[in-house]
C-alpha cells in the first residue's frame, strides 16, 4: 500500500511539474530533459525524494520550498557535464586504517548525501544515524530520521549535487558517522575517469576493502576488539550494555557478496534517513501543493 501511494505522489509531482506556469521552471526543467531524455523522469524522481525529505527536516514555507528546488535544477542543468565521470575513492577508518577499508567507484551523479550512503552500505552500516561530511571546511550534513542534532552550520546534504565540489584526483574529504561513539572516515579521491554517458547507480561497485564492516554503537569496543589485548577488550565489554553477539564479530569481508548487496544496502539506507518522515505525509492532499506558484 505505502508503495502504490508513494509511486502515486511521485508521478502526480511529475504531471504538476510538467503542467507548471512558472515559465523560469518551465526552462530548467527543459535544460535538464534536454541533456538527457531517456533518464529525465527517473532523475527528476530522484531529486522529488530527496527534496520531500528536506522539507519536513527544515520545515519549509512554500516559497522557500519553491526556491531550493528550483535552485536543484538549475544546479543540474548546469553541471551535467561534470556527471559523465566515474569517481574512485578510497575510505579508511581512523584508528582502523589498515584493517578497515573500502576502494568504490561510484557515480558523478549524486548528492553528497548518496556519497555517505555508498559508504555506510559498503562497511555493513544501518544508517540510522546522524552522518556529516566535510570538504575544504563545508560541512554537509544528513539528519538521521526523527533526529534533533542538525548542525546549524551545516548545509543538507540531500540538496547537494556532488558535481557542484568540482572533487579531482587527490582531494580529501572526511565523513564522521553516529552520535555518541562515531566512527570518522577519511575519503581520499583516486581517480575522476569521464564515461560516454551520464553516470547512474549501475557504475557503482566494491573495487576491494579490508573488514567486514562498522560495529554499530559500538565503534570504542570494535577498536579494542581488533587493535588491542583481549583482557582489554573483556573490561570494556563488561562495562557496555551490550553482548558480543550483539556485534558482527566473526564475519569476514568476501568482496562478491559485498558487490552482489551494495546497491540494495544503499537504498535501504537511503529509505532510512530520506523517508523515515514520511508516513507524517497526506498522500492523498491536494491543498498544498509547494511546486506551483
Amino acid at each position: 500500500m505505502f508503495i502504490k501511494q508513494y509511486n502515486a505522489y511521485l508521478d502526480n509531482c511529475i504531471k504538476e511539474l510538467m503542467e507548471c506556469k512558472n515559465k523560469r521552471l518551465a526552462r530548467a526543467l527543459e535544460a535538464v530533459k534536454t541533456v538527457d531524455p531517456e533518464t529525465f523522469e527517473k532523475r527528476i524522481k530522484g531529486i522529488i525524494v530527496n527534496f520531500t525529505s528536506d522539507i519536513f527536516h527544515n520545515d519549509w514555507n512554500e516559497a522557500q520550498a519553491e526556491a531550493a528546488f528550483f535552485k536543484v535544477l538549475t544546479d543540474m542543468a548546469d553541471y551535467t557535464e561534470e556527471m559523465k565521470y566515474v569517481l574512485d575513492i578510497e575510505v579508511k577508518t581512523r584508528g582502523l586504517e589498515n584493517v578497515l577499508n573500502r576502494s568504490l567507484r561510484l557515480p558523478m551523479t549524486m548528492t553528497v548525501a548518496d556519497l555517505g550512503y555508498y559508504i555506510l552500505a559498503s562497511v555493513a552500516a544501518d544508517g540510522d544515524s546522524t552522518f556529516t561530511i566535510i570538504y575544504q571546511g563545508q560541512k554537509y550534513q544528513c539528519t538521521a530520521a526523527g533526529a534533533d542534532d542538525a548542525d546549524e552550520n551545516a548545509m543538507p546534504a540531500q540538496m547537494v549535487p556532488l558535481s557542484l565540489l568540482k572533487l579531482k584526483k587527490w582531494d580529501r574529504l572526511a565523513m564522521v558517522y553516529g552520535d555518541d561513539d562515531p566512527y570518522e572516515f577519511d575519503i581520499y579521491v583516486r581517480k575522476v575517469t569521464p564515461v560516454d554517458h551520464i553516470s547512474s547507480y549501475e557504475d557503482a561497485k566494491i573495487l576491494g576493502g579490508s573488514g567486514y564492516g562498522i560495529w554499530e554503537c559500538g565503534r570504542t569496543l570494535h577498536e579494542i576488539y581488533l587493535m588491542g589485548t583481549k583482557k582489554e577488550f573483556k573490561a570494556q565489554l563488561k562495562e557496555s550494555m551490550f553482548e558480543l553477539d550483539f556485534f558482527p564479530y566473526d564475519e569476514t569481508f568476501d568482496l562478491q557478496e559485498a558487490n552482489e548487496s551494495f546497491m540494495e544496502d544503499m537504498f535501504e539506507i537511503k529509505m532510512n534517513c530520506e523517508e523515515g518522515e514520511m508516513n507524517s505525509f497526506d498522500f492523498e492532499s491536494d491543498d498544498d501543493d509547494i511546486f506551483l506558484s
